[in-house]
Protein backbone atom coordinates (compact mmCIF):
# COMPACT_ATOMS: atom_id res chain seq x y z
CA UNK A 1 0.00 0.00 0.00
CA UNK A 2 1.59 3.26 -1.22
CA UNK A 3 2.02 6.25 0.79
CA UNK A 4 -0.95 8.50 -1.01
CA UNK A 5 -3.19 5.14 -0.63
CA UNK A 6 -2.76 5.28 3.34
CA UNK A 7 -4.15 9.44 2.84
CA UNK A 8 -6.87 8.76 1.28
CA UNK A 9 -8.58 6.17 3.00
CA UNK A 10 -7.72 8.28 6.16
CA UNK A 11 -9.35 11.03 5.00
CA UNK A 12 -11.93 8.81 3.55
CA UNK A 13 -12.73 7.43 6.83
CA UNK A 14 -12.87 11.55 7.73
CA UNK A 15 -15.68 12.13 5.70
CA UNK A 16 -17.54 9.46 5.99
CA UNK A 17 -17.31 9.77 10.15
CA UNK A 18 -18.54 13.57 9.76
CA UNK A 19 -21.97 12.50 7.49
CA UNK A 20 -22.72 9.80 10.29
CA UNK A 21 -20.93 11.06 13.69
CA UNK A 22 -20.99 7.73 14.68
CA UNK A 23 -17.51 7.03 13.85
CA UNK A 24 -14.68 8.03 16.32
CA UNK A 25 -11.96 10.58 14.74
CA UNK A 26 -9.19 8.68 13.46
CA UNK A 27 -6.16 8.86 15.71
CA UNK A 28 -3.37 10.03 12.91
CA UNK A 29 -3.86 11.52 10.09
CA UNK A 30 -1.33 12.77 7.35
CA UNK A 31 -0.91 15.72 4.86
CA UNK A 32 -1.84 15.55 1.53
CA UNK A 33 -0.38 17.09 -1.86
CA UNK A 34 -4.09 17.12 -3.11
CA UNK A 35 -5.63 20.32 -3.22
CA UNK A 36 -9.08 19.58 -2.03
CA UNK A 37 -7.80 17.21 0.55
CA UNK A 38 -5.10 19.85 2.07
CA UNK A 39 -8.23 22.53 1.96
CA UNK A 40 -10.40 19.73 4.00
CA UNK A 41 -7.67 18.68 6.58
CA UNK A 42 -7.47 22.64 6.63
CA UNK A 43 -11.24 23.17 7.81
CA UNK A 44 -10.49 20.34 9.90
CA UNK A 45 -7.77 21.81 12.20
CA UNK A 46 -9.48 24.98 11.85
CA UNK A 47 -12.48 23.71 13.21
CA UNK A 48 -10.91 22.43 16.02
CA UNK A 49 -10.88 18.36 15.10
CA UNK A 50 -7.84 17.61 13.98
CA UNK A 51 -4.67 18.50 16.15
CA UNK A 52 -1.25 19.16 14.49
CA UNK A 53 1.36 17.37 16.43
CA UNK A 54 4.34 17.33 14.48
CA UNK A 55 4.82 18.41 10.64
CA UNK A 56 2.44 16.97 8.54
CA UNK A 57 1.12 14.70 10.68
CA UNK A 58 -2.23 15.52 12.76
CA UNK A 59 -4.61 13.41 15.18
CA UNK A 60 -7.98 13.28 15.60
CA UNK A 61 -7.30 12.49 19.56
CA UNK A 62 -8.90 15.85 20.66
CA UNK A 63 -8.17 15.03 24.42
CA UNK A 64 -3.98 15.38 24.00
CA UNK A 65 -2.03 14.04 26.94
CA UNK A 66 1.34 12.73 27.46
CA UNK A 67 0.26 9.59 26.81
CA UNK A 68 -1.24 9.33 23.14
CA UNK A 69 -2.11 5.57 22.25
CA UNK A 70 0.38 5.63 18.71
CA UNK A 71 -0.52 2.47 17.94
CA UNK A 72 -0.07 2.98 14.18
CA UNK A 73 3.30 4.57 15.06
CA UNK A 74 4.86 2.48 12.38
CA UNK A 75 2.97 3.40 9.98
CA UNK A 76 3.63 6.64 10.16
CA UNK A 77 7.18 6.28 10.50
CA UNK A 78 7.37 4.36 7.07
CA UNK A 79 5.22 7.29 5.55
CA UNK A 80 7.33 10.14 6.16
CA UNK A 81 10.71 8.22 5.65
CA UNK A 82 9.49 6.71 1.77
CA UNK A 83 8.31 10.23 1.04
CA UNK A 84 11.51 12.19 3.04
CA UNK A 85 8.97 14.42 4.60
CA UNK A 86 10.89 15.22 7.38
CA UNK A 87 13.79 13.26 9.54
CA UNK A 88 12.21 12.25 12.86
CA UNK A 89 14.99 13.72 15.75
CA UNK A 90 14.93 10.44 17.53
CA UNK A 91 13.50 7.53 16.12
CA UNK A 92 10.13 6.37 17.40
CA UNK A 93 9.38 9.58 18.57
CA UNK A 94 7.10 12.42 17.75
CA UNK A 95 6.66 15.69 19.74
CA UNK A 96 3.64 15.77 21.34
CA UNK A 97 1.95 19.45 21.83
CA UNK A 98 2.40 21.56 25.30
CA UNK A 99 -0.14 23.62 26.80
CA UNK A 100 1.79 26.48 25.44
CA UNK A 101 1.65 24.99 21.96
CA UNK A 102 4.24 23.15 19.47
Amino acid sequence: MGTKDISDKIMSYKAFSMKNKTEKNPEIVFASSNAAKARRLSRLVSRGELIKIAPKIYTGNIQITESIDFSNIETAEQQLKSCNAFKLPIEGKLRLPTPNGL
